[in-house]
């Protein structure tokens, strides 16, 4: 008998074959969940870019494995497998453009991502045309059950996500009919297509598995910041349902226009409902509520594709028997999610905004040297306030006039406008017009975000904290607390009623009788008094005031919500600064009703606007810090959690002139291992900062709940600064609205910085001095000796 070689379709072939296909699928996914997880720690780690840079990597490993299976496998179908992932691969790298926007560029992003979605469908359509001749029927007699099964994928993202603006949901769709119309081109004509020696192609189970695969490979750089991340789970989950409602183990010819429908339906939620700036900024700040609602949508939605693809072979059957049974049904689910989204959803538009900044910035050259200080407050408001009104009102006309929401501000000549890319790009050709900064604002969340909580008791004596800037000498000693100066914080918001901080809430009059009318205002939620978002905000506030763990109990406090979930944007930020400049009455105008007589005297701002994250470019608010000066209000900034590398301190309002910068140091003295420091690179300057340091580590302080917390940040010592200038403007009431001789005085009383090696303080091309300067300023605050030169003393 003569030795015969087994054909393509006897049990030895196939049997190769599937531990090849099961081999190759999983070590596919083994690499992908590495790549998840480099997603998820290298933000958190500081390298932003090294998600992009592994799928680049692995891309590049899956390119060299499925053409080596290319030169080994001999099934015809496994073949047709390796096709196809081959030809998924080149969007991954065609995607990159689009991937290295910041998140706060994310609509821009968007229009790069459908553009280069279109380029890789074109050529993809014409290598397919050109290497897979052979003729599919595009079919369509399972798009009601494609669009069933979509509209029961989609419930999650209906019921917990947020819709972006109307831009951004063309963008989105556009974006999914291209994918979804690129997945089923290389499903239905490349993987699918009618082979000879496998007339009735891949069963359900392998061809679900190819499907996943080829699924997860060509979205695996589509999602625009964050978007990715959720995507990696989702996609190969998909690959059974999306497999089976094209056809797979139903002996037809493949249904490449209910692959295409189905696809596109499923990927167009998370596109449309998951905000890739909430994705994005979580991973790389605090909070996770956005990425936790997100991820929850996506196991919902895994759960369902798996159960859904064992039934739709079954579907498949009846369908073709009533069609119409099941296009009704595809019709009800449909209308379940309308009635979900507009029940327990978010219904609306939450698009980011533009920051508009004009070219002509108000000259206060005239009225920042009034001697009196609140003549010069009033004077600095209303030459502002002439000045937005007399440059904006073109602007301000031309938007009317098209119907377009915008908001005019005057502390520095600039506008908040609704709009998107087209909108943009319209400004930016406008004479008046010096540059247009994405302004991004968060989505909503299904539930109100829950504020941090202390669960510690108030301390039994001073904290350490207090004991090393030597507040507690002050008021033993010179029995100065503080009392007659305004602080105002800028912040996620203030529990009023703390006892740390009731007492010196401004709005509690001394009948006991609470008026919060021009000692709070909240741009983000509009709350009527006092409240809390995150619990940052009662944090830092009560290391300023606070009566046990406040540098300055007596003094006053006024606040303003700036952060939304940890996060602001330009408008926020210069909302809550235009406040404590000139604070005006609910719903009124901030031009017409401001009283810089109620304003704040020195302002604590432990937040900075990052550009990649939050759209401040170096010099967004330069103009708004530089007229809170000339008014005579002294600005306390916190130098960011970015250190120790040279140069990290590099955001508003930080790494301005105008501010008076905060670093932290631990108990010991010595720069905390977190404390941004400069010289300040980002805007060309090279400027030494941060102006002084102080105590930010492990520090206990108030937190929501009536408790307390330890915590640690340069947001926490800024707070200490703001409470040694009350505690300097308290006892010598001449030096309030003079900053530059207050900065003076602190610098020179500062403690001096810990000797550290050389090879710790170095910066490339900054002397030591210097680059010692950077790191702690003139010294570690001193509030006795601040205290005793501000009253004429010896310090």
């Amino acid at each position: 008998m003569s030795n015969v070689l087994p054909s393509s379709h006897t049990p030895a072939n196939r049997g190769g074959a599937g531990c090849l296909l099961a081999a190759v699928v999983g070590l596919v996914m083994s690499i992908c969940g590495v790549v998840a997880l480099v997603q998820i720690v290298a933000p958190v780690a500081g390298a932003r870019h090294a998600g992009l840079i592994a799928v680049l990597i692995s891309s590049l490993i899956f390119g060299l494995l499925f053409g080596g299976g290319l030169t080994i496998a001999r099934a015809p179908r496994m073949r047709a497998a390796l096709h196809a992932w081959l030809l998924a691969l080149p969007l991954t790298w065609i995607m990159v453009p689009a991937a290295t926007f910041p998140s706060a560029e994310a609509q821009i992003a968007a229009v790069a991502r459908v553009a280069l979605l279109s380029i890789y469908l074109g050529a993809l359509w014409i290598m397919v045309r050109w290497r897979f001749p052979a003729s599919v029927p595009a079919g369509g007699r399972a798009i009601p059950l494609a669009a069933g099964a979509a509209a029961l994928l989609a419930l999650p993202w209906l019921a917990w996500g947020a819709l972006g603006s109307l831009l951004d949901i063309v963008l989105g769709l556009a974006a999914a009919v291209l994918w979804g119309s690129a997945a089923a081109l290389l499903i239905t004509r490349v993987y699918l297509r009618p082979l000879p020696d496998d007339p009735d192609g891949p069963g359900l189970l392998a061809g679900g598995a190819v499907t996943g695969v080829l699924l997860l490979i060509l979205g695996w750089n589509i999602g625009i910041a964050g978007q990715s991340l959720i995507l990696l789970p989702l996609l190969p989950a998909l690959g059974w349902l999306a497999g089976a409602i094209a056809g797979i183990g139903s002996g037809r010819a493949p249904d490449a226009r209910a692959c295409a429908l189905f696809v596109a339906l499923v990927i167009a939620p998370p596109l449309l409902f998951a905000d890739p700036d909430t994705l994005h900024i979580e991973l790389l700040a605090q909070g996770r509520e956005g990425i936790a609602w997100a991820l929850g949508s996506v196991g919902v939605s895994v759960l369902l594709a798996l159960v859904v693809s064992g039934v739709v072979p079954v579907l498949r059957r009846f369908a073709d028997r009533a069609p119409r049974v099941v296009g009704a049904g595809a019709l009800m689910l449909w209308l379940t999610g309308a009635i979900v989204y507009g029940s327990i959803g978010q219904p609306g538009f939450y698009g980011d905004r533009l920051f508009v900044i004009l070219k002509d910035q108000a000259d206060l050259s005239s009225v920042a040297s009034i001697a009196d200080y609140q003549q010069r407050r009033r004077a600095v408001y209303e030459t502002l306030v002439r000045h937005a009104d007399a440059t904006q009102s073109g602007l301000r006309a031309d938007l009317s006039r098209l119907g377009i929401w915008h908001q005019p501000y005057y502390l520095m000549n600039a506008l908040e406008v609704e709009g998107g890319v087209l909108l943009r790009l319209w400004l930016a050709t406008r004479p008046e017009v010096d540059r247009v900064v994405p302004n991004p604002v968060l989505r909503p969340l299904p539930e109100p975000l829950e504020a941090q909580r202390g669960a510690m008791p108030p301390p039994d004596e001073t904290p350490w904290n207090l004991t090393m800037i030597n507040a507690d000498r002050v008021w033993q000693e010179l029995n100065v607390r503080g009392a007659g100066v305004v602080i105002g914080l800028m912040d996620s918001g203030v529990q009023w009623d703390h006892p740390e901080l009731r007492d010196s809430y401004r709005g509690v009059q001394s009948d006991g009788a609470v008026v919060h009318e021009y000692n709070w205002y909240d741009p983000w939620g509009g709350s009527p008094e006092p409240v809390d978002y995150g619990g940052h905000g009662t944090f830092t506030l009560s290391a300023a005031v606070g009566n046990r763990v406040g540098v300055a109990p007596d003094a006053s406090w006024i606040a303003c919500v700036n952060l939304a979930r940890n996060v602001g944007n330009s408008a926020r930020y210069l909302d809550c600064m235009q406040f404590m400049l000139a604070p005006f009455p609910p719903g009124g105008d901030p031009l017409r009703d401001g009283d810089p007589a109620r304003g704040a005297d020195v302002t604590n701002n432990s937040w900075g606007c990052p550009q990649d994250l939050e759209g401040c470019d170096p010099n967004t608010l330069l103009p708004a810090a530089e007229a809170l000066r000339a008014a005579g209000m002294m600005t306390i900034a916190a130098a960011g959690n970015d250190g120790p590398a040279c140069g990290s301190l590099n955001a508003p309002l930080a790494l301005y002139d105008a501010v008076f910068t905060v670093g932290a140091v631990a108990s010991d003295g010595f720069l905390a291992r977190f404390s941004s420091i400069g010289p300040v690179t980002v805007d060309g300057s090279g400027r030494i900062k941060p102006d002084i340091a102080a105590p930010g580590d492990e520090v206990l302080a108030a937190a929501p709940g009536n408790g307390y917390m330890i915590s640690s940040g340069t947001s926490i010592a800024a707070p200490h600064v703001t409470g040694v200038v009350a505690l300097m403007w308290s006892a010598n009431p001449a030096l309030i609205g003079d900053v530059e001789r207050t900065e003076a005085i602190l610098r020179a009383t500062a403690q001096p910085a810990p000797s550290e090696s050389p090879s710790t303080v170095q910066c490339a091309g900054v002397d030591m001095s210097a680059a010692l300067a950077s790191r702690y300023g003139a010294g570690i605050v001193d509030a006795y000796r601040a205290v005793r030169a501000a009253q004429g003393g010896e310090s």
